[in-house]
């Protein structure tokens, strides 16, 4: 007999191949070849991309193919990375998917322009997000800029 999880699997549920498990902990090291990374981003099961996904060591041509996976969980992960280029969060932030596009708006590493971009989302929740993102930017650099007149005014 096999009791819940938490998340409501029972054990069985949980089964994997031996194989699965080594390629799930391989995509999420840091020091992995990134041909092997590139390598994983094809698995067949979707957990495995997510890996890839949120892996900051992953390549930027793997990450530009992993912008149009049709897993959102994969998408999602990727636009969580704060070492994406901007070109993969750029597209990122125009996904069909709202949560991948509020997952873009709380990456610390996302453009002020791109922020901006999606201030005007059609998603509330995206919009606040976005607007909350790009008034921290804007306020640290007012307050960068407050300290920097200081400082030279009293030399």
């Amino acid at each position: 007999m096999f009791t819940a999880t938490a998340h409501g699997q029972s054990a069985r549920g949980l089964a994997r191949p031996a194989d699965f498990w080594r390629d799930y902990y391989m995509a999420a090291d840091q020091s992995l070849p990134r041909m092997k990374l590139a390598e994983l981003s094809g698995h067949g099961d979707h957990t495995i991309r997510r890996r890839v996904a949120e892996n900051r060591n992953t390549p930027h041509f793997v990450q530009y193919f992993l912008a149009a996976d049709p897993s959102v969980d994969v998408r999602h992960a990727l636009a969580l990375n704060t070492a994406a280029p901007r070109a993969v969060l750029n597209a990122l932030t125009k996904d069909p998917s709202a949560v991948v596009r509020l997952a873009a708006a709380t990456n610390s590493a996302l453009p002020l322009p791109l922020l901006i971009d999606l201030a005007d989302d059609q998603h509330p929740y995206v919009a606040k997000r976005a607007r909350r993102a790009a008034q921290r930017i804007l306020e640290r650099r007012t307050t960068r800029t407050a300290e920097a007149t200081r400082l030279r005014q009293t030399q």
